[in-house]
């Protein structure tokens, strides 16, 4: 089965691993000083819990479901 990830294999820069580690770097501080501070799992927005489904599915996930939903349509209506 061909897909478009194969249609870009190899085609990226050799400093693309590179940057991937350092912008992965930078993901893990956050989310480590989230965990740290008692911050992570709760949502940016409405500072409730993120529930336990979306952070199996998204551990990175700073938003709960709805609030990532309302920010989604609100691109959608009025753009970025």
């Amino acid at each position: 089965m061909y897909t478009q990830a194969m249609d870009t294999m190899g085609k990226e820069s050799p400093q693309a691993p590179v940057l991937r580690s350092a912008e992965e770097l930078q993901l893990q501080e956050r989310f480590d000083a989230r965990i740290d501070a008692g911050d992570y799992g709760y949502c940016d927005e409405t500072g409730e819990p993120i529930g336990v489904g979306r952070l199996i599915a998204r551990p990175t996930a700073t938003l709960s479901l709805e609030a990532q939903q309302r920010r989604e349509l609100k691109q959608k209506m009025f753009g970025d």
